[in-house]
């Protein structure tokens, strides 16, 4: 004897919200260029604050950021293997 709760569907025991029901089917049927017009609207009694842009000396900046002192940092990373070399050499 099987149960009766086994033989029904489950899913309609579960009602969907008004909202997943219109809302979401609504816009999983709109363009992509839509639902973002619609999410991404700003509120009108917001100041508008224009997009952050790149500094006109953007590739400089980036430059100077990355291209640090690599002589101290080489010279760091050979003090530290030396020293870890030693230390596995005495334990062996």
């Amino acid at each position: 004897m099987t149960p009766r709760v086994v033989t029904t569907n489950a899913t309609s025991r579960y009602r969907v919200g008004a909202d997943s029901k219109y809302l979401v089917s609504a816009l999983s049927l709109a363009s992509e260029y839509t639902v973002d017009a619609l999410f991404t609207a700003s509120d009108p009694r917001l100041p508008f604050v224009p997009p952050a842009s790149a500094p006109s000396n953007g590739s400089a900046v980036a430059w100077a950021r990355y291209q640090k002192n690599w002589t101290r940092f080489f010279v760091q990373v050979a003090v530290v293997g030396f020293v870890l070399y030693r230390v596995k050499k005495s334990f062996v």
